[in-house]
């Protein structure tokens, strides 16, 4: 059941880290937080609202607030105004909603959806998914293999520099690169002429292959399971294909987030034509490399479509 807040913060007696400048959700793990704030509430809070151990959920107000989720799986929403969220340590979902908000997913494989207005969107440390949606935005994966989906209107894709990989799969995607309106920004004073552009196909059968392998099916099983899972990935959420009961579970978790570009389809973002628009289960685009190494990729965009976009960032 949500809580409406209107008074001080919860709990300040049981608070080890009790600190006038943040207004602290309850300091007791076993019994997560489910809060909607109201309009101003943390006036006078300079740090802004801490959660604590737990999987909390946060629903921002219309004013612009700051709001910290620490550990714990949390959802945090922005509501209106342009609020400032972090997600913290551990797998957070982080919805800025409406307003031009600043969101950073931190820690943990992150959710991190801009919504409406002209957001600034980071993933922190490891494999997130980030959503610009609606609004000119701008996405920075940070440190994992991010995917990027800008959505509408005039998106900016930070690739940082201090991230580059020998390993194409180990950076960032970015999924709905626009070659009218969208730019892809360059860290450490990089421009255009420090890179390369190289084109690349992407097996997806032979990455989900290698993913079943790792349930230790027998040869023969992987070779027939792959294709069933491939139809799987291409019909989903309306997937009629009759996948063995563990296979699906690995397919919806583990597995997905091994294999990023299909994290975005069944987190329900984008659709599978999105990543391979002709369904021959080819991924195809331009790889971005800075001395041999890969900064990241753009999918279905060929080395044309996104010279010239570059900027320094």
């Amino acid at each position: 059941m949500t809580t409406t807040l209107f008074g001080p913060p919860i709990d300040p007696k049981n608070n080890p880290y009790a600190n006038p400048n943040f207004f602290d959700l309850s300091f007791n793990p076993s019994l997560p937080d489910d809060v909607q704030l109201t309009p101003g509430l943390l006036a006078g809070y300079a740090g802004g609202l801490r959660a604590f151990e737990g999987n909390d959920t946060v629903r921002g107000s219309s004013d612009a607030e700051l709001v910290n989720g620490n550990p714990g799986k949390d959802f945090l929403f922005g509501g209106e105004g342009a609020d400032f969220l972090q997600g913290g340590q551990d797998e957070d979902r982080v919805y800025g909603d409406s307003g031009g908000d600043s969101l950073n997913g931190n820690k943990g494989k992150d959710l991190v959806d801009g919504g409406a207005g002209n957001d600034f969107l980071r993933g922190g440390r490891d494999d997130d998914l980030l959503i610009g949606a609606q609004g000119n935005d701008t996405l920075i994966g940070d440190l994992g293999k991010d995917v990027l989906t800008g959505g509408s209107d005039s998106d900016i894709f930070v690739l940082r520099a201090d991230a580059a990989s020998a390993k194409s799969n180990e950076t960032d995607i970015i999924i709905d690169f626009d070659k009218v309106n969208d730019r892809i920004g360059l860290t450490g004073g990089l421009s255009e002429a420090n890179i390369t552009l190289e084109t690349f196909t992407l097996s997806v059968r032979d990455e989900l292959r290698e993913e079943l392998k790792r349930l230790k099916l027998s040869d023969s099983d992987v070779e027939s399971l792959t294709p069933q899972l491939l139809d799987y990935f291409k019909s989903y959420p309306n997937s009629q294909t009759g996948l063995p009961g563990r296979v699906e579970q690995y397919f919806l978790g583990e597995m997905s987030a091994n294999v990023p570009e299909m994290l975005a389809v069944v987190s329900g973002y984008i659709r599978y034509q999105d990543i391979d628009p002709n369904g021959d289960g080819i991924i195809e685009g331009t790889d971005i490399k800075l001395n041999g190494n890969s900064l990241g990729a753009v999918l279905n965009a060929t080395a044309a479509d996104i010279s010239g976009h570059f900027i320094s960032f």
